[in-house]
C-alpha cells in the first residue's frame, strides 16, 4: 500500500507480518511452479503455517485483535477484516520450555523475546528456549549464526537444559534439548494437521516453504510428521517475510454485504453492485488502465454462517454469471465438505473487489554467495536413535550444483539459517537459489 492509504484506512494494515510471510511463500511458489504447498514460517516467538491450493492462498473475514492470551481464540476484539486464513501457535525459537503443574515437559507460549532472549544469547537469559535446544542438538552452530557475526554461548543453552529440564526429569542436556525439539515439532505438527485436514488438503502433495530463521532447522522434522514429502528452501530465508513485502502489489478492497438468495438477484442489480465496488476502489486507488479488478463472490448455503469464495473474472458478463457461480461453487463445496446440499438455495452473502496496480514489484529473487562466510566442514549433530552425537559434512547452500542431487546426511548451511536432511534425503539446488529437499518420511527416515 501507499502511505497515504494507510493514513487514511490503517485497519486494513493489521496482520501484515503474517500476511508478508504467505506473500512470500505465494512468490516462490509461483517462481518454482508449486501450485499445492504449506507456507512455514517460524521465528523467534511464533510459528505460523497457512495453506496455499492452486496458487492461491485463502482468506478469512474473521480476525481477533489485542487478545488478552495470545493464541486463546475469544479473548480478544473481533475485527472484520480479510486476513490470510492460517493458524499462529506460540512455537518459535525464543519460546520457553519448562516441566509444568503436571511433571511434563512443555513448550511455549511464553517466549524470552530478544531481550534478554536464549541463554545462548548471553544476554541475561537463564530460562532454556528451542534456539537453546538447536544449539545443544548441533542443528545450531555456535560459530555460524548471522554469518559467524554473532557467537553464541552453547554452554550456557546446555546448563539452562540441564538445570530446567535434564535434572528434574534424570536426563543429560543432549536427551533434555532432544525432548524440547520433538514436543514443539509436534505441537506444530498437530495444529497443521487440523488446519490441513480443515482445508481438504491431502498432506502428501504439499510442499513446506520454510522460512523465518527457525523455520528451515525444524521444517525437515516437520515434514517428515505430517508426511510432506518435499520442503524447499528459499533464498534469503531468515528475511523473507520482508521480502515479501516487496511482491505483493499494491492493492485495495471493497466490500458490500448482499445477504440476497442467488436466484433473486437479477443481472442488473449484480452488475450494479460491481459497478459501485468498482467505483469505489478507483477512488482509492486512482483511475486508469493500469488498475486491473479481482472479483470474489461469497455464497453459502441459505441458512449457513459461513461462506465460500468464489472468484471470478471481473470482466465475466453478469448474464449468465449466476449459473457459472452455482457450478464453481458446487465444485468448491465437495473438495472442502464432500458432498453438497442440492436442496437448500444458494445465497450471495457478499461481493468483494480488489483493485490493483502493477507497481514496481520484485519479480525475481538474486542469490548470491557470502563468500566471507565459511562454516566448519564437519559438524556434531545429535542422533536420537543412537542417543549419541554422530559427524556430518557442512555445505553452503549455493556450493551445491544446480540440478544435482545431493544426497544426506548432510547439513546446509545458510547465513540465516540451516538445516540437517538424513541419510534417505536429498538435495536439489534450483537455478533461483531455493534448494529442494526430498524427504524420506516415515520413522525410519
Amino acid at each position: 500500500t501507499t502511505a497515504d492509504i494507510a493514513r487514511r484506512f490503517p485497519i486494513q494494515m493489521i496482520e501484515s507480518g503474517p500476511a508478508a510471510g504467505v506473500e512470500a511463500a505465494l512468490f516462490m511458489c509461483r517462481t518454482l511452479g508449486i501450485r499445492d504447498a504449506l507456507s512455514f514460517d517460524m521465528g523467534g516467538t511464533t510459528a505460523k503455517l497457512c495453506v496455499i491450493r492452486d496458487g492461491t492462498a485463502e482468506r478469512a473475514r474473521r480476525f481477533e485483535a489485542g487478545r488478552i492470551h495470545r493464541f486463546v481464540a475469544g479473548s480478544g476484539f473481533p475485527v472484520a477484516v480479510p486476513v490470510y486464513d492460517l493458524v499462529e501457535i506460540g512455537a518459535g525459537g525464543g519460546s520457553i520450555a519448562r516441566i509444568d503443574a503436571l511433571g511434563l515437559l512443555a513448550v511455549g507460549p511464553d517466549s524470552a523475546a530478544s531481550v534478554p532472549g536464549p541463554a545462548c544469547y548471553g544476554g541475561g537469559g537463564t530460562a532454556p528456549t528451542v534456539t537453546d535446544a538447536d544449539l545443544v542438538l548441533g542443528l545450531i552452530d555456535k560459530d555460524c549464526f548471522l554469518g559467524g557475526t554473532m557467537t553464541l554461548a552453547q554452554e550456557a543453552a546446555r546448563d539452562a537444559l540441564a538445570r530446567t529440564i535434564g535434572d528434574p526429569l534424570g536426563l543429560d542436556a543432549a536427551a533434555a534439548a532432544q525432548g524440547v525439539f520433538d514436543v514443539v515439532n509436534e505441537t506444530m505438527a498437530a495444529a497443521a494437521r487440523l488446519h490441513i485436514a480443515e482445508k481438504g488438503c491431502d498432506p502428501g502433495r504439499l510442499t513446506v516453504i520454510a522460512f523465518g530463521g527457525a523455520g528451515p532447522i525444524h521444517a525437515v522434522a516437520l515434514a517428515r510428521k505430517l508426511g510432506c514429502r518435499r520442503v524447499v528452501l528459499p533464498p534469503h530465508a531468515g528475511v523473507m517475510s520482508s521480502f515479501g513485502l516487496l511482491t505483493a502489489p499494491p492493492a485495495f478492497e471493497r466490500m458490500v454485504t448482499v445477504r440476497r438468495l442467488l436466484d433473486d438477484l437479477s443481472p442488473g442489480e449484480f452488475e450494479a453492485l460491481r459497478a459501485r465496488l468498482r467505483a469505489e476502489v478507483a477512488a482509492v486507488m486512482g483511475d486508469g488502465d493500469a488498475l486491473a479488478f479481482a472479483l470474489i463472490a461469497e455464497l453459502r448455503h441459505h441458512g449457513q454462517e459461513t461462506p465460500v469464495e468464489i472468484a471470478c473474472a471481473e470482466s465475466e458478463p453478469a448474464e449468465g454469471l449466476g449459473a457459472a457461480l452455482r457450478e464453481r461453487f458446487a465444485v468448491r463445496y465437495r473438495e472442502l465438505y464432500g458432498r453438497l446440499d442440492d436442496d437448500a438455495p444458494l445465497e450471495l452473502s457478499a461481493l468483494r473487489i480488489i483493485g490493483s496496480l502493477p507497481g514496481q514489484t520484485v519479480t525475481e529473487v538474486t542469490a548470491r554467495a557470502d563468500e566471507s562466510f565459511l562454516p566448519p566442514p564437519i559438524r556434531d549433530v545429535y542422533d536420537p536413535a543412537q542417543r549419541c552425537f554422530v559427524s556430518i559434512p557442512v555445505i553452503r547452500r549455493l556450493d551445491l550444483t544446480i540440478g544435482v542431487a545431493r544426497r544426506g546426511p548432510l547439513v546446509i548451511q545458510d547465513r540465516e539459517t540451516g538445516l540437517v536432511i538424513g541419510a534417505a534425503d536429498s538435495a536439489t539446488l534450483h537455478g533461483s537459489g531455493a534448494v529442494f529437499l526430498d524427504i524420506a518420511t516415515g520413522d525410519g527416515a
